[in-house]
């Protein structure tokens, strides 16, 4: 073709496929030129596995045949994000199309995410039968999913948008539909939006799958299928065609910016044609002459071609008698109308003849056969073609049927066809690319191929393909390969490289690599930095760097301008060192092998930088470090040259020395040292260099050879780093005081100090003095450069040294260490050996500049494509009658399990960059260990000024000095003791809890080391706590707890579970207290950071001021905070691995219910042997017949034994037996038994534990140790008995752990136990796994619980709440689980004077008006409308009039909707009713809010002016004659001026009523007579009844003053059916209050709405729309509780993921609503809540005092009224003074709402702890009056 570009030329770039037969473009092309027919001829057995039904099969006129693609059903859903229950849910054609536009983009060379354009997508799908068929007839997926989840998976207008989704493509995205030409008519679209320039790159193609699956179809005369299978286009045996599946996708550009990026082009399209047949053809299916020949005539001109260019037309050709010479007759018309004249010189053909009729997918599948024809230079035969079609006149038209693969000689130039059902056409012209002429390389250089892969599976099998693809014949060129796979592929943390000079050299590499890649391990999410080595002297030799030199220019540029620098200064030539010329030992002299080795780093180092290798971090040895301050801008490039050879210059003029390597540590040398002897050098843990004068250095190797450490002399001139240095110290200062230094700005290492150099150091000529005498601390430095941070460490100079010594210096660790050049006695070419460092480099995650390592004209070129991983993801319907309903119907409930589990994570905050100031005057209480970092804090705080008062732990309270004092840690009263001494005077402002931060310990897991952590931990911090809440602070005090290795941060195990403990009132202070709060800050122990550094950290935790972080570790130099994220998981069908099939299993709490739930599941996946250890044990296995027949047996007896016996019955075999898991001994002797009758204990389940309960601030240490006893010592009884004998342990944490159970601290230190304990085994090799299970229902302590707590208490645990609302209508605000916002009110008939003064007749009627404050109101409280905001209604409706006859609560519902607006519901229902059937809705309308604009002022007497046609004024005794009676409320109007439909309305509220207008700001009776009674309606002076209907729009500016204005503007003649006027409220002065738009009112029938408002009194008013009557209907808790069986499909899910992580959550509820409905439950909402009238249910008998204690009355006034609140909270006629809170049946929530009643009544602070300090009536007295008397 010709070499010109026209504007319009769109390029092919790319394009993959999935067709019957073939899995990509290269098996499709394979069979095309080899005439495969890819249909599927299925046997019988294939057909009945598909569901067709037998009769069908053995139906003569049933044809076995379809086409088929591999692994429909399969999809890669991790790879895109999806979930297991996303996958399922998405229809096969939405998850192909998906999958084959990746490929697509991949075959083009590009990774999206560094593509500079806009990417569109144009695509179409078949018939969308998976949702309808299979999805929405699958109760369970649609339960779980959701409407919108189902919709959005498997309906075709998310097809293309999906894609853009997910791939992150912001082009035109749109779904096309035109049936069979739906792919073609899709590519034109992407060639338009990519002429327009709406995008620069355009995905287009489309996906048909042929639901149900696999199946046959009906032979029928004359009908579209074919007879035998077979598609036989344009034959005259052809007897119809035959559907199937397949998918295909082009990736497509404008050609000139094809050829512009270097990008490989299959063809080009020319031009493109669309149209319709309209009505000119027999019938809507049928096919067109007239049609189709104006499409081919339009796309060749558009093309711009004549047709006799045209060699191969690709036609729809479907093989039906009918169609096809409708089209050939179509193209021949066309083809002469355009000018053609010769005859069959056109090549016809049709690729339905080999994979069948692929539907919407057909066209795309033609265009790839055409385009691959193009390329190829190969036309592929059409099949099956013996007789022409006797109604096609082939002889005389321009085309024949080509029946064998030809060669395409002259111009490739093809037409393509598609035709719909319905009439779309589209034809598309394409021909071969221009070629591309390339400059050809100079040399063959090697080259980095990248691949990486979202796992290592996948890594493996993309080596294997590329290494077989680079293996055939005529393979692309290396250069371009590689520049593909740099810049055209996604990068994924599964990465490997290979460098390769030539094709063949790759190939074998990548076959070898594929061998190996599984057992990659995956880069970090963030990636690494890089730090950059350099090596010292003695690691240079001749010819270093000389490949570098010889082929990359980076490299050789520097050497040449070292060279011409250095010259002058040490009179060589430094090429002719390194490269020739010189002789070798030239570089032996220290003067010249300084700059040389300087010269040689910093070329390697600018080389890297080159290749975009950026450091984050530097170090040097000796003169390496010199390299590091020039890289760092410490000193320039020349003068660091000039410091370098001066340096090397005074060395090479000390007296000579010697220097030695010693393997030893350094500690074990030092004592040897003598004679001048030192050490010079420490490079390792057991690598010390030694230096002095040679006898001196002879006579130290001579002390050590009889302790057989042999000494290695290094080949040195000199004894450098030591005293033998001295004498140049000072005029070495005084050369570098003569160079300018900066401060670094890249961190480097000091060689000095072992650590990060400073700014002051790195311009101190002083330190550069020091640093030729001072040892070389590199193991110290390699040691901080590793902490805390994930580098990779990438020696840049010559040989390995220094990687050698780093790896010994870091011992076990991961860290990555690359050399760049090779070792002087080492072989290979120093380029292949730089890039091979490269590749290293981004296989460890570190990114680089691919551009920098290219050269020449690099073009794309196409490899094979990512491999999918692909599982099958399918879900069938239901059995017949079980499916759910509509999906559109359902909420989204509980989370699946896929989704509903959760891992901890630490997330990396950011670190202000000062510590604030210690406040002046602030009072500081330390609890301290006495050493560590806390006793290093203390004295830095008194440093700063503040009092410390510190506190040790000891045996009993005692002041033991100056603001010392010890207490006993698990005591309450020396708490109270402490404080008491301290007096109000040194009350602390500030409290650090550090008994946990202690050296580590030995052996964490031993006994006493872990109830030694709990009683300085929890217990400790628990009383602390108390005693701080009872002294009643002036101002809230904030404990900051401060721990060492109590988290496990890192994964390393090194955490110390007893301490974790402490998390539990560390969790639940911040919640149940008013005055204490509480953070957890944990260090590392032993720290790594000087103790200075340590202490800073510390103390700017202990200065926050802010709680958003409650959790932190500091890790190095890093701040840790404590987060958590989801972990996809999969619910194996199947027994899980991990599990032996008849293996014994121990659970304790084993009797229980989520035991013996768990028992069940065992046996029924396992057969299992199963010893369940309970509290009490059932009895002998003997007696089970017996009593379970005996009528007699308790039923709680009768229950367990039954499920013991299902147990059996489902394949287990059950020993059960009585075992306090926390009695090591019986704990020893029940395991004993097990082993002798099952030979082993295989796997532990530990569920023991006892339910938690009881609030913070009076939990005693009795209490919570029962709690902590069977999770703390019962998990350590087990560790010891079984130890590591079994295959895996099973720990039953709580989701209290986590979030935090109000009322729960023991329960939530206990769990934390567990989830430490797992993390520190797991880590050390053991399976064990703790899994904090969410709420059960039905079995399990939440239950328990459920039975002993209050209910109130339980429904806030749930999430329900209210409070108190300001507004008079408002009542309360409820609060749960569900986003809306709820107020609700009770009014009854006499409760307010709207109803007193609304009436009709004697009934009272809630006005349209007050509903419209309250919704205002409502919007205002909730929204937090501002001074500058107003109020904005619209779309107003009444539904129904509310009649108020008895109690009625009233509910305003706001729910988000769009645009700002909240959707507003007002319900009614009986105050006494339970039924949500019993609520109807009365008004709907949307509120928002908006900002505030000036408000309009208008003329008022303007206005007057125009309403003078009329004028009433009421007289004193007007009475309204509508349908409501109103009361004094209502008669304000003043006054109506009447003109023509407009009216002027005053209306003033009488004097006494004046004052309620500061409590409204829409006066009910106001605006009600503002709108309805301030104007005459003509409707009404006739007689009519008007009731309110609707306002479209109620813009609120200001609140309604007594007296106003109304302009009222009617929008009809105001006597019809619905009457409607826009109304203005102005102030007397004229500015707008408020603006209404559309207010309607309709005319009712009196006689009807009297006997409406009269009638039945249980008849419900007119119920609003479904969904409507139930306000605020949030999930219920039980909703999203773990059911049995849901619990067990997340076992088998962890089970079978075992090792995602040590410690697991499991939450249906999903962990972040839980986090916050528990988190929205505290101390105050609690009181507020119980102490506004909430019944707390007690034990207690009601009405009569049943004690023992002598009745005393109250006698003082303060006395009665406590014993009346009392009295009224324990239901109890009579208190007496001295009767006991406890006594009387009192708990934790009763004492919770006497505190706050108490402080409502008297405004003294009274808290739950003192009033259980004071529990009667005469001590709580006495409280109330010293408080009182003290003010």
């Amino acid at each position: 073709m010709a070499d010109d570009i026209r504007e319009n030329d769109v390029a092919i770039v790319g394009m993959a496929c999935r067709f019957p037969g073939a899995n990509d473009v290269r098996e499709y092309w394979d069979n095309l030129v080899k005439g495969v027919e890819a249909i599927r001829f299925l046997t019988d057995d294939e057909l009945r596995a598909a569901g067709v039904p037998e009769r069908f099969v053995n139906d003569p006129n049933y044809v076995k045949a379809c086409p088929m693609i591999d692994d429909m059903d399969g999809f890669d859903a991790a790879f895109f994000g999806y979930t297991a229950r996303d996958a399922e849910l998405r229809d096969p054609q939405g998850r192909l199309f998906l999958e084959t536009c990746h490929s697509a983009l991949e075959d083009a060379g590009y990774d999206v995410g560094r593509y500079s354009g806009t990417v569109g997508v144009f695509g179409g799908a078949g018939e969308y039968r998976y949702g309808s068929d299979n999805v929405r007839r699958n109760g369970a997926a649609v339960d779980a999913a959701g409407g919108m989840s189902v919709a959005t998976a498997t309906e075709p207008d998310y097809l293309a948008t999906t894609v853009s989704y997910r791939l992150g493509l912001q082009g035109p995205s749109f779904t096309v539909q035109t049936a069979c030409s739906t792919a073609l008519v899709a590519i034109h679209l992407g060639c338009q939006s990519l002429q327009m320039g709406e995008c620069d790159m355009a995905l287009v193609g489309a996906v048909d799958v042929r639901l149900p699956y696999g199946r046959g179809h009906w032979r029928v005369d004359g009908g579209i299928g074919s007879a035998d299978g077979h598609v036989r286009a344009f034959d005259a045996a052809a007897s119809g065609t035959i559907f199937g599946s397949g998918v295909g996708v082009l990736a497509v550009k404008r050609l000139a910016d094809a050829r512009a990026d270097g990008d490989h082009v299959y063809a080009v399209i020319r031009g493109s044609a669309i149209n319709n047949d309209g009505a000119a053809r027999a019938g809507y299916t049928a096919p067109g002459v007239e049609g189709q020949t104006r499409l081919i005539v339009e796309a060749l001109a558009v093309a711009q071609v004549p047709p006799e260019t045209i060699g191969y037309v690709e036609a729809h050709g479907t093989g039906t008698l009918v169609g096809d010479p409708i089209e050939v007759t179509a193209l021949s018309d066309a083809f002469r109308a355009a000018g053609a004249t010769a005859a069959q010189y056109c090549a016809l053909g049709s690729v339905k003849t080999n994979v069948g009729h692929l539907g919407a997918a057909a066209g795309v599948a033609g265009i790839i056969k055409a385009c691959l024809a193009v390329r190829h230079g190969v036309i592929p035969p059409t099949l099956h073609f013996q007789e022409p079609n006797p109604a096609i006149d082939f002889e005389s038209s321009p085309f024949y049927v080509n029946t064998e693969p030809v060669p395409w000689t002259g111009p490739r130039r093809a037409g393509v066809s598609s035709f719909g059902i319905g009439g779309t056409n589209a034809h598309i012209v394409l021909e071969e690319p221009p070629e591309h002429v390339r400059v050809p390389d100079e040399r063959s250089s090697p080259q980095v191929i990248a691949l990486s892969a979202r796992t290592g599976g996948a890594l493996a099998a993309m080596a294997a393909r590329l290494g077989e693809h680079l293996g055939e014949p005529d393979p692309p060129p290396l250069a371009d390969v590689a520049w593909t796979l740099q810049h055209g592929r996604r990068e994924f943390p599964y990465r490997r490289t290979v460098v390769a000079a030539t094709v063949q050299d790759a190939a074998a590499a990548l076959r070898d690599l594929a061998g190996a890649a599984a057992s990659t391990r995956p880069v970090p999410v963030d990636g690494r930095g890089v730090a950059l080595l350099f090596p010292g002297q003695g690691a240079q030799y001749p010819g270093m760097g000389e490949g570098l030199y010889r082929t990359q220019k980076a490299f050789r540029t520097v050497i040449d301008d070292c060279a011409e620098v250095l010259e002058p200064l040490i009179g060589a030539d430094l090429r002719d060192l390194l490269y020739g010329g010189a002789p070798d030992e030239a570089l032996a002299r220290t003067r010249l092998a300084q700059p040389a080795l300087f010269a040689v780093e910093y070329a390697v180092a600018r080389l890297f930088a080159s290749w975009g290798v950026v450091p984050d971090a530097l170090l040097g040895h000796s003169i390496g470090e010199y390299t590091a301050a020039c890289l760092a801008g410490v000193m320039s490039f020349e003068d660091a040259l000039a410091v370098v050879a001066a340096r090397g210059e005074l060395m090479q003029g000390m007296p000579p020395g010697s220097m030695a390597a010693v393997p030893l540590p350094e500690h074990l040398v030092v004592p040897m040292l003598l004679g001048g002897v030192e050490v010079a050098a420490v490079n390792g843990p057991a690598a010390t260099v030694v230096a002095g004068p040679d006898a001196a250095v002879d006579a130290f190797e001579k002390r050590l050879a009889p302790w057989g450490v042999r000494c290695g002399r290094l080949v040195t001139s000199h004894a450098f780093h030591s005293g033998m240095m001295d004498a140049i110290v000072e005029p070495f200062r005084e050369r570098v005081a003569s160079v300018r230094l900066n401060e670094p700005r890249i961190p480097f290492l000091s060689n000095v100090t072992g650590t990060w150099i400073t700014a002051e150091q790195a311009t101190d000529p002083g330190y550069w003095a020091a640093h030729l005498r001072s040892a070389v601390r590199f193991a110290d430095c390699v040691r901080a450069l590793a902490d805390g941070a994930d580098r990779v460490l990438l020696e840049a100079g010559p040989g390995r040294t220094l990687t050698g010594a780093a790896r010994q210096c870091l011992p076990g660790a991961r860290t990555v260490l690359a050399t760049s050049m090779r070792h002087p006695l080492g072989e290979g070419d120093d380029e292949v050996l730089a890039l091979e460092a490269l590749g290293r480099l981004w296989s460890a995650g570190v990114p680089v500049g691919w551009d920098g390592a290219a050269s020449g004209d690099r073009r794309r070129v196409p490899l094979p494509v990512y491999p999918f991983e692909r599982r099958r993801y399918w879900l069938d319907p239901d059995p017949a009658g079980t499916a759910g309903q509509d999906a559109e119907e359902h909420d989204e409930g509980a989370r699946p399990v896929e989704r509903a589990v959760y891992a901890p994570v630490w997330t990396e905050r950011p670190i202000g960059t000062e510590i604030p100031a210690v406040p002046d005057g602030s009072r500081w209480l330390v609890l301290t260990p006495g050493t560590g970092p806390v006793e290093d804090l203390a004295d830095r705080l008194e440093a700063e000024g503040a009092r410390v008062v510190r506190v040790t732990a000891g045996p009993g309270f005692a002041e033991t000095g100056a603001d010392r004092f010890a207490v006993r840690p698990a005591e309450r009263d020396d708490y109270e003791a402490l404080l008491g001494a301290l007096g109000d005077g040194a009350f602390p402002t500030h409290v650090v809890h550090g008994w946990t931060a202690t050296a580590a310990e030995p052996d964490p897991l031993a006994p006493e080391a872990v109830e030694r952590a709990c009683d300085l931990g929890f217990y400790s911090l628990l009383l602390l706590a108390q005693a701080l809440e009872d002294r009643l602070p002036d101002e809230p005090v904030r404990i900051v707890a401060v721990s060492t290795n109590m988290q496990d941060v890192s994964g390393e195990g090194a955490n110390e579970p007893g301490k974790a403990t402490l998390l539990g009132p560390a969790i639940l202070m911040n919640r149940e207290l008013r005055h204490v709060g509480c953070r957890s800050v944990d260090l590392a122990a032993p720290a790594r950071q000087p103790a200075d550094v340590v202490t800073g950290q510390l103390l700017r935790e202990c200065l926050r001021d802010d709680d958003a972080d409650r959790q932190v570790a500091w890790r190095g130099l890093k701040r840790w905070a404590w987060s958590y994220t989801g972990v996809p998981v999969e619910v194996p069908e199947e027994k899980p691995a991990v599990l032996r099939e008849g293996g014994t299993y121990l659970i304790t709490g084993g009797l229980g219910g989520i035991g013996l739930t768990t028992a069940r599941e065992l046996a029924r996946t396992a057969r299992a042997n199963l010893v369940l250890l309970g509290r009490t044990a059932p009895p002998d296995r003997d007696a089970w017949p017996a009593l379970l027949a005996d009528e007699g047996t308790d039923e709680a007896t009768r229950r367990l034994l039954g499920e013991l016996a299902e147990i059996e019955e489902l394949g287990g075999t059950v020993l059960a037996r009585a075992c306090d898991v926390t009695d090591e001994d019986a704990l020893a002797a029940a395991v004993a038994e097990a082993v002798e009758r099952f030979g082993r204990v295989d796997g532990v389940f530990h569920s023991a534990g006892v339910a938690g309960g009881g609030l913070l601030a009076v939990r005693d240490r009795e209490a919570a140790r029962r709690v902590l006893a069977p999770k703390v010592a019962g998990t350590l009884a087990l560790h010891r008995v079984l130890g590591d004998d079994v295959d895996f342990v099973v720990l039953y944490s709580s989701i209290t752990s986590v979030v935090g159970d109000f009322g729960q601290v023991d329960y939530c230190a206990a769990n934390n136990f567990l989830d430490s304990y797992a993390r520190r085994r797991a880590a050390s090799g053991a399976r064990v796994l703790s899994v904090s299970w969410g709420a059960w229902r039905d079995v399990g302590m939440a239950v328990d619980a459920a039975r002993i707590t209050p209910n109130v208490f339980r429904e806030m645990r749930g999430g329900k709440w209210s409070e108190p609302a300001e507004h008079p209508l408002l009542g309360r605000r409820l609060h749960d689980l569900s986003d809306d916002v709820v107020f609700s009110t009770v009014l009854g008939p006499e409760s307010h004077w709207m109803l007193t003064d609304h009436r009709v007749g004697a009934i009272p009627l809630m006005p349209g008006s007050g509903c419209l404050e309250m919704i205002r109101a409502a919007a205002v409280t909730a929204l937090g409308a501002a001074a500058d905001e107003h109020v904005e209604m619209t779309d107003v409706v009444f539904l129904g009039p509310i009649e108020v006859r008895t109690d009625q609560e009233m509910r305003i519902t706001l729910r988000p909707a769009q645009d700002g607006f909240h959707d507003a519901s007002f319900t009614v229902a009986p105050a006494d009713t339970d039924d949500p059937a019993a609520w109807t809705e009365r008004v709907r309308a949307r509120v928002r809010t908006v900002p505030a604009t000036p408000a309009p002022v208008h003329d008022v007497e303007a206005v007057r002016a125009e309403c003078a046609d009329h004028r009433f004024e009421p007289t004193p005794d007007f009475r309204s004659r509508g349908i409501v009676d109103f009361g004094p409320h209502w008669y304000s109007v003043e006054r109506v001026d009447i003109g023509a439909r407009r009216q002027l309305g005053t209306v003033a509220l009488p004097e006494e009523f004046r004052a309620e207008c500061g409590q409204y700001v829409l006066h009910p009776g106001l605006f009600d007579d503002a709108v309805s009674n301030a104007r005459v309606i003509e409707g009404i002076r006739k007689g009519n009844k008007y009731l309110p209907l609707s306002y479209r729009r109620i813009l609120v500016r200001a609140p309604l003053p007594p007296r106003f204005h109304v302009d009222v503007r009617e929008l009809d003649d105001a006597e019809g059916e619905i009457v409607a006027a826009d109304i203005r409220v102005m102030a007397p002065d004229g500015t707008e209050l408020a603006e209404i738009e559309q207010y309607a009112l309709r005319r009712v029938d009196p006689a009807a709405f009297a006997e409406g408002a009269g009638g039945d009194e249980g008849a419900p008013a007119e119920p609003g729309p479904a969904g409507a009557p139930a306000p605020a209907a949030a999930p219920d808790r039980a909703d999203w509780m773990i059911t049995p069986a849901t619990g067990m499909d997340a076992l088998r899910a962890l089970l079978g993921a075992w090792g995602a992580a040590p410690h697991l959550v499991v939450c249906p509820e999903g962990l972040e609503a839980n986090l916050r409905r528990v988190e929205s439950l505290t101390g105050d909402v609690l009181e507020r809540e119980l102490g506004d009238g909430a019944v707390v249910a007690t034990t207690a008998a009601q009405g009569e005092r049943l004690l023992d204690t002598p009745y005393a009355a109250p006698e003082t006034p303060l006395q009665q009224r406590i014993a009346a609140l009392w009295s009224d909270a324990f239901g109890i006629r009579e208190i007496g003074l001295d009767d006991d809170f406890a006594e009387l049946g009192g708990n934790s929530l009763m004492a919770v709402q006497l505190a706050w009643r108490v402080r409502q009544h008297f405004d003294v602070e009274v808290t739950v702890a003192r009033l259980f300090r004071r529990p009667t009536v005469r001590a709580l007295a006495e409280l109330v009056e010293n408080e009182q008397g003290a003010r």
